[in-house]
Protein backbone atom coordinates (compact mmCIF):
# COMPACT_ATOMS: atom_id res chain seq x y z
CA UNK A 1 0.00 0.00 0.00
CA UNK A 2 2.88 2.40 0.63
CA UNK A 3 4.03 2.34 -2.98
CA UNK A 4 0.66 3.63 -4.18
CA UNK A 5 0.49 6.56 -1.74
CA UNK A 6 1.18 10.02 -3.18
CA UNK A 7 4.45 11.41 -1.88
CA UNK A 8 5.71 8.02 -0.67
CA UNK A 9 8.39 5.81 -2.25
CA UNK A 10 9.14 2.26 -1.12
CA UNK A 11 12.80 1.30 -1.64
CA UNK A 12 14.10 -2.27 -1.48
CA UNK A 13 16.88 -1.65 1.00
CA UNK A 14 16.86 -5.29 2.11
CA UNK A 15 17.29 -6.47 -1.48
CA UNK A 16 20.13 -4.06 -2.11
CA UNK A 17 21.92 -5.18 1.03
CA UNK A 18 21.69 -8.82 -0.05
CA UNK A 19 23.08 -7.97 -3.48
CA UNK A 20 25.85 -5.69 -2.24
CA UNK A 21 28.20 -8.53 -1.36
CA UNK A 22 31.28 -8.00 0.77
CA UNK A 23 31.06 -4.22 0.49
CA UNK A 24 28.04 -4.04 2.77
CA UNK A 25 27.57 -6.45 5.64
CA UNK A 26 25.59 -6.46 8.84
CA UNK A 27 27.22 -6.64 12.23
CA UNK A 28 27.46 -10.10 13.82
CA UNK A 29 24.15 -9.55 15.63
CA UNK A 30 22.49 -9.83 12.21
CA UNK A 31 20.48 -6.66 12.59
CA UNK A 32 22.51 -3.50 12.92
CA UNK A 33 24.78 -1.88 10.40
CA UNK A 34 28.38 -1.16 11.17
CA UNK A 35 29.46 2.44 10.66
CA UNK A 36 31.49 1.34 7.63
CA UNK A 37 28.48 -0.39 6.07
CA UNK A 38 26.26 2.65 6.65
CA UNK A 39 28.73 4.78 4.72
CA UNK A 40 28.99 2.23 1.91
CA UNK A 41 25.22 2.01 1.56
CA UNK A 42 24.70 5.75 1.68
CA UNK A 43 27.45 6.49 -0.86
CA UNK A 44 26.82 3.62 -3.29
CA UNK A 45 23.07 3.33 -3.31
CA UNK A 46 20.79 5.19 -0.94
CA UNK A 47 21.77 8.75 -1.80
CA UNK A 48 21.27 8.11 -5.51
CA UNK A 49 18.04 6.19 -4.93
CA UNK A 50 16.56 8.93 -2.75
CA UNK A 51 17.68 11.67 -5.15
CA UNK A 52 16.07 9.80 -8.06
CA UNK A 53 12.79 9.58 -6.16
CA UNK A 54 12.80 13.23 -5.05
CA UNK A 55 14.65 15.06 -7.85
CA UNK A 56 15.39 18.24 -5.85
CA UNK A 57 17.25 21.16 -7.41
CA UNK A 58 20.15 20.85 -4.94
CA UNK A 59 21.41 18.42 -2.28
CA UNK A 60 18.64 16.28 -0.78
CA UNK A 61 17.87 17.38 2.80
CA UNK A 62 17.35 14.06 4.56
CA UNK A 63 15.72 13.18 7.86
CA UNK A 64 16.06 9.60 9.14
CA UNK A 65 13.46 7.99 11.39
CA UNK A 66 12.99 4.62 13.06
CA UNK A 67 14.75 2.37 15.56
CA UNK A 68 18.43 1.57 16.13
CA UNK A 69 18.82 0.34 12.54
CA UNK A 70 17.87 3.85 11.39
CA UNK A 71 20.23 5.32 13.97
CA UNK A 72 23.15 3.42 12.44
CA UNK A 73 22.05 4.25 8.89
CA UNK A 74 22.11 7.97 9.68
CA UNK A 75 25.86 7.80 10.33
CA UNK A 76 26.40 7.14 6.63
CA UNK A 77 25.05 10.53 5.58
CA UNK A 78 27.32 13.56 5.53
CA UNK A 79 26.28 16.73 7.33
CA UNK A 80 27.67 18.81 4.48
CA UNK A 81 27.41 16.58 1.40
CA UNK A 82 27.01 17.83 -2.16
CA UNK A 83 24.31 15.26 -3.08
CA UNK A 84 22.57 14.66 0.26
CA UNK A 85 22.71 16.32 3.66
CA UNK A 86 21.51 14.83 6.95
CA UNK A 87 19.48 17.56 8.64
CA UNK A 88 17.28 15.89 11.24
CA UNK A 89 15.79 12.66 12.49
CA UNK A 90 14.41 10.71 15.40
CA UNK A 91 15.54 7.16 16.10
CA UNK A 92 15.29 5.24 19.36
CA UNK A 93 16.68 1.81 20.17
CA UNK A 94 14.10 -0.88 20.88
CA UNK A 95 11.18 0.95 19.27
CA UNK A 96 8.36 -0.69 17.34
CA UNK A 97 6.36 1.39 14.89
CA UNK A 98 2.90 0.31 16.05
CA UNK A 99 1.90 2.31 19.12
CA UNK A 100 0.20 1.52 22.42
CA UNK A 101 -0.70 -1.79 24.02
CA UNK A 102 1.87 -4.03 25.66
CA UNK A 103 4.92 -5.77 24.20
CA UNK A 104 6.26 -9.25 24.94
CA UNK A 105 9.37 -10.88 23.60
CA UNK A 106 12.56 -9.94 21.85
CA UNK A 107 13.40 -10.10 18.13
CA UNK A 108 16.49 -12.20 18.92
CA UNK A 109 14.81 -15.03 20.87
CA UNK A 110 12.00 -17.50 20.22
CA UNK A 111 10.77 -18.24 23.74
CA UNK A 112 8.53 -15.18 23.80
CA UNK A 113 5.69 -16.55 25.90
CA UNK A 114 7.93 -16.85 28.97
CA UNK A 115 9.28 -13.31 28.81
CA UNK A 116 7.72 -10.50 30.86
CA UNK A 117 5.60 -7.93 29.05
CA UNK A 118 6.19 -4.19 29.11
CA UNK A 119 4.02 -1.23 28.11
CA UNK A 120 4.72 0.50 24.83
CA UNK A 121 7.51 3.06 25.51
CA UNK A 122 6.17 6.57 25.06
CA UNK A 123 9.54 7.71 23.70
CA UNK A 124 8.84 5.49 20.68
CA UNK A 125 5.68 7.34 19.66
CA UNK A 126 6.20 8.55 16.08
CA UNK A 127 3.32 11.01 16.40
CA UNK A 128 5.46 13.15 18.69
CA UNK A 129 9.18 12.52 18.20
CA UNK A 130 9.22 12.12 14.42
CA UNK A 131 6.90 15.03 13.70
CA UNK A 132 8.68 17.39 16.06
CA UNK A 133 11.99 16.58 14.35
CA UNK A 134 10.54 17.43 10.92
CA UNK A 135 9.21 20.73 12.23
CA UNK A 136 12.52 21.72 13.85
CA UNK A 137 14.63 21.69 10.70
CA UNK A 138 12.66 22.62 7.60
CA UNK A 139 12.72 21.93 4.81
CA UNK A 140 13.03 18.14 4.85
CA UNK A 141 13.11 16.86 1.26
CA UNK A 142 13.05 13.19 2.19
CA UNK A 143 11.95 11.57 5.45
CA UNK A 144 13.69 8.19 5.28
CA UNK A 145 12.12 5.49 7.49
CA UNK A 146 13.80 2.24 8.56
CA UNK A 147 11.98 0.29 11.28
CA UNK A 148 10.37 -3.08 11.91
CA UNK A 149 12.37 -5.51 14.05
CA UNK A 150 10.45 -4.65 17.19
CA UNK A 151 7.11 -5.12 15.44
CA UNK A 152 7.92 -8.84 15.31
CA UNK A 153 7.20 -9.06 19.04
CA UNK A 154 3.94 -10.28 20.52
CA UNK A 155 1.59 -7.39 21.23
CA UNK A 156 -1.60 -6.76 23.15
CA UNK A 157 -3.48 -4.54 20.72
CA UNK A 158 -5.56 -1.78 22.29
CA UNK A 159 -9.19 -2.86 22.45
CA UNK A 160 -8.47 -6.56 21.91
CA UNK A 161 -7.85 -9.39 24.34
CA UNK A 162 -4.99 -11.90 24.22
CA UNK A 163 -1.66 -11.61 22.45
CA UNK A 164 -1.23 -11.12 18.72
CA UNK A 165 1.71 -11.22 16.34
CA UNK A 166 2.63 -10.65 12.72
CA UNK A 167 0.50 -12.92 10.54
CA UNK A 168 -2.64 -12.55 12.65
CA UNK A 169 -5.22 -10.58 10.62
CA UNK A 170 -5.97 -8.23 13.50
CA UNK A 171 -2.26 -7.51 14.04
CA UNK A 172 -1.56 -7.08 10.34
CA UNK A 173 -4.43 -4.61 9.93
CA UNK A 174 -3.32 -2.64 12.98
CA UNK A 175 0.29 -2.49 11.81
CA UNK A 176 -0.71 -1.48 8.27
CA UNK A 177 -2.78 1.37 9.70
CA UNK A 178 0.21 2.52 11.75
CA UNK A 179 2.53 2.41 8.71
CA UNK A 180 0.11 4.47 6.62
CA UNK A 181 -0.54 6.83 9.51
CA UNK A 182 3.15 7.49 10.08
CA UNK A 183 3.79 8.17 6.39
CA UNK A 184 0.86 10.58 6.11
CA UNK A 185 1.82 12.33 9.34
CA UNK A 186 5.39 12.93 8.14
CA UNK A 187 4.04 14.52 4.96
CA UNK A 188 1.54 16.62 6.90
CA UNK A 189 4.33 17.75 9.25
CA UNK A 190 6.24 19.22 6.31
CA UNK A 191 8.36 16.47 4.78
CA UNK A 192 8.21 16.86 1.00
CA UNK A 193 8.52 13.11 0.46
CA UNK A 194 8.65 9.91 2.50
CA UNK A 195 11.09 7.15 1.53
CA UNK A 196 10.25 3.89 3.31
CA UNK A 197 12.99 1.25 3.34
CA UNK A 198 12.38 -2.49 3.49
CA UNK A 199 14.02 -4.08 6.52
CA UNK A 200 17.04 -6.37 6.15
CA UNK A 201 16.24 -9.89 7.38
Amino acid sequence: TLGSMPGVTLLDYAGHLRAAGDGAVLRPDGTHLSAETAKVLADRWLIDAVAAAIRPPGPVRVGIFGDSTAMMLSTGFARDGTEAVFVTGYAEAGCPLARDGRMRGDPTVSDWENLPSIPFPRTCDWSTGWLEAVGRTPPVDAAVVLVGNWDLMDRQIPGLDDWHRLGDPSFDSWLADEVRGAAVALLDAGAAHVVWLTLPA
